[in-house]
């Protein structure tokens, strides 16, 4: 019995992804909205698949209106610079807190998931770089983090990696193994971002789309169809903020 699964189905004439995986430590079936087209059902280890199915028919008005309600909030940019608002980081959230400060110069400090931004004179100029700034530091740290783990499981060698502000793509991989990627990637679901790495990683052995190449990361992404859906909803994000 494979552990993964993938089907669609429609709901109100709304054509629905929905993929998943069997879990031992399920004792009933749950159900995740993941974006705006797609949902993720985790199974009991015993369950069928038609049992998934049979739970999505049971559950469609509930699944219709969260699915509008993540449609709503993707056409919404990812995060607003107001005092007490939140910032996405991967899969959490942290508070933005605004602050006044007589230095010079404004800078930023973190607390336990929030963000202070210390302004000089209550100068709101300063908050949408250092913001940036703070994200630039962040994606460093995460980036160092995920890809030696998934060089080592994918058995590749990228040569360095760099973070950059772009406009028009999520990552990209040159002919020298040198790896990029957009700081944006920490506005993204974990998976996501995760499967954002492997993709580029995977242009280590194949430097095209070729059928090879998506073999091999669907060999550590089984769910990559997912995730690519995901990053094409939200290009318009690499848009923002606007310059």
């Amino acid at each position: 019995m494979k552990e993964s699964f993938e089907f669609t189905v429609l709901i109100a004439g709304k054509k629905v992804t929905c993929c998943g995986r069997r879990s031992k430590k399920a004792r009933h079936i749950r159900l995740k909205i993941r974006n705006e087209n797609s949902i993720f059902i985790t199974l009991p280890q015993n369950a069928h698949v038609q049992d998934a199915k049979k739970a999505v028919r049971h559950h469609h008005r509930w699944i219709l209106t969260h699915l509008s309600r993540r449609e709503n909030e993707n056409r919404m940019p990812p995060y607003l610079l107001e005092d007490g608002g939140y910032l996405p980081l991967l899969d959490k959230k942290w508070r933005l807190l605004l602050v006044n400060t007589k230095r010079p110069k404004g800078y930023w400090e973190e607390a336990p998931f929030s963000l202070r931004i210390h302004m000089p004179n209550l100068d709101r100029t300063v908050v949408s770089p250092l913001v940036l700034e703070w994200y630039f530091h962040r994606a460093h740290l995460y980036l160092a983090d995920r890809i030696p783990y998934w060089a080592g499981v994918m058995t590749v060698q990228p040569k360095s990696f760099r973070v950059k502000n772009q406009k028009t793509l999520w990552g990209s991989c040159s002919r020298q193994k040198n790896l990029n990627f957009n700081w944006r990637i920490l506005l993204l679901p974990e998976e996501t971002a995760d499967y954002l790495i492997i993709h580029e990683l995977a242009h280590l052995r194949h430097m095209d789309h070729s059928s090879r190449f998506w073999s091999d990361v669907a060999r550590f992404c089984p769910h990559f169809r997912l995730h690519r859906r995901i990053l094409k909803e939200r290009d318009h994000w690499l848009r923002f903020p606007p310059s």
